[in-house]
Order: C-alpha cells, then structure tokens, then sequence
C-alpha cells in the first residue's frame, strides 16, 4: 500500500498503517453473509443484548417515563431484541420495523439471499427463546419508516444505532411525530456519520476521519487503489455501496433542526465527547470538512454516540 492518497482538491493524505484497525479490529468482520448474521445465540448473548432496552428504560424513568402497558414500535429491529426486552419490562404491545434492502446493500450474498426470509426465520428463533410472553403481542413488518402508516397510535417509538443510516432523516421523523399518540415520546441513540468510528467498519479507512473529507467520488477512487490486506470478498462494492446508500450526513445541528421544526419538545439531547479524540484532529480536518459539510461542528468529531428523547 502507498503511503499517501491526493484528493481530488489537491490535498494530499497520509496513509496511517494500522489505523483502521485501531478504530475498528473487527471491520473485516462486516464483509460477509448476511444468512451468518450471529446465528449462535444463546441465553447469554440474549440478556447481554437486551441492555439497550434497560438503558433506555432507566434514562426514560428519570423523565417520568415508564414502559409499563404501553405500545412502542423499533424502528429499525434487527432480529428485534429490543421489542422482546420491552416486553419484559411490561409493555403491552411491540411492534418491529426494518427493511431487507438495507442489509442486502452490506452482503456479499445480498442479490442471493432472500433477506425478509432471513430476517423472519431470526425473530422466529428469538420467539422459541422467550415462551413467557404474549406471542401475539409482537409482530414485525418489513417497512420502512418511509412508509409507516400508522397516526396516533404508539405511545413511545426507539430506535437504536439506525438514524445515522436514514437517508432522509427530517421525513423520518416526520412520520415518527405522527405515529406517535398526542404524549407520545421518541427515544433514539445514533452513532453519527462525522465521529471517528462513524463510517462504521465499511467506511473507517486508513486516516482519522478520512470518511468525512472524502467526495463521493475520492471514495470510489480510495477503496480501488488503496486496498488492505487480506481484502475482504467484494470490498470496492459493498464500501462503496454502504457509503453512499446506507450513511446519511447530518450533524447534530442539523438534528436539531429537524426536531424544531417537526415539532417536538425536547425533553433530553445528549451527545458524549470523546476528548482523546482531539489528538487524532489534526488543523485542516475540520477546515477539510466544512467544504463538504458547512453544518458542522467540532463535537460532531467527538462525539461517538447522541441520544434524543421528544415529546409530541
């Protein structure tokens, strides 16, 4: 590998060996079927899985919030652990969302699999692992949230580690407000495209913050001609695939932007620095940045994880 790449602006960029898997040891990890989705679950992974929902559970209880009888919805499921954790901590009703086509953009065998197969045939293995519920009480749609239908009827709606992928981030929660009964409360935690992990494993490359000085196009051009070692199977293509299609852009000043002008009342908006990320900004990263992004800010760059609680 080169040790340097010229962006399409002239500046030239280190490459720093070894980098990436620093931020991310496992990345090469991402690159794979997505039929192999972490079949081996057992109690154990379960409950250790499930600490989201308590989180969320203990953070929603310092606002006078409780789970106990109430509809919520996860936006953005999964296997849809969560719905079933909500449960257990007395929700009347869960219903999952996602949507096959994101995962097929992320899979070697995305154009093989029949993702929505996949997706149901996980959550029906979660259900012969929770036989103390009310099987009938949680249900799941391949939907995304583009596409919900629903008016008045949740009374809280998660989502966990899925706005930085909504493409559209402003419309989604415009069709949250909405699904959400008058009271209702949005809890989300994201982890933002502009922090240091925030390429995720596809996107993080060989420089801090490459991804987010990087064009559309510089990109293309960094993962052709600048591949690692032991390259994963089609990593050109589902790099890029996921960098253009699966990543929004929007910094935390644009989030709340969006959440003034849908509507909602804030009741919490939290975003955790990391301050040993400032010795990995160097003076032209955020100058860099700005070019392409004008919105953000230095605490875009540090922090890894936001969480928003509103109020419709």
């Amino acid at each position: 590998m080169n040790d340097e790449f010229i962006l399409s602006n002239g500046v030239t960029l280190p490459i720093v060996k070894g980098f990436r898997e620093k931020i991310k040891p496992n990345w090469r990890n991402a690159y794979r079927d997505f039929d192999n989705l972490n079949d081996d679950i057992t109690p154990e992974k379960i409950n250790t899985m499930k600490n989201d929902i308590r989180f969320a559970n203990v953070l929603l209880s310092k606002s006078g919030i409780s789970l106990q009888d109430k509809k919520i919805m996860d936006v953005g499921c999964l296997r849809g652990m969560q719905c079933f954790g909500a449960m257990e901590f007395g929700a009347r009703e869960a219903v999952g969302i996602d949507i096959p086509e994101y995962y097929v953009n992320q899979s070697t065998n995305g154009k093989s699999v029949d993702a929505s197969k996949v997706l149901e045939n996980k959550r029906n293995k979660l259900r012969e692992l929770h036989p103390h519920l009310d099987q009938s009480k949680i249900s799941f749609r391949d939907l995304s949230v583009f596409e919900m239908d629903y008016e008045n009827e949740f009374d809280i709606i998660f989502s966990w580690e899925t706005f930085e992928h909504v493409m559209n981030p402003k419309e989604a929660l415009k069709r949250i407000y909405k699904a959400l009964k008058p009271g209702g409360v949005v809890y989300t935690h994201y982890n933002p495209f502009f922090c240091v992990s925030g390429g995720h494993s596809m996107c993080t490359l060989d420089y801090p913050f490459a991804h987010i000085i990087l064009t559309d196009e510089d990109f293309k051009r960094y993962v052709k001609t600048k591949k690692p070692e032991n390259c994963p199977q089609k990593y050109e293509e589902l790099s890029y695939n996921f960098f253009t299609k699966n990543l929004n852009r929007m910094t935390q000043n644009d989030f709340k932007k969006y959440v003034d002008d849908v509507g909602f009342e804030v009741l919490d908006f939290m975003s955790l620095p990391e301050m040993d990320v400032l010795q990995m900004i160097d003076d032209s990263t955020l100058e860099l940045a700005k070019t392409i992004h004008p919105t953000i800010t230095l605490n875009d760059l540090l922090c890894s994880v936001v969480f928003f609680i509103g109020k419709k």
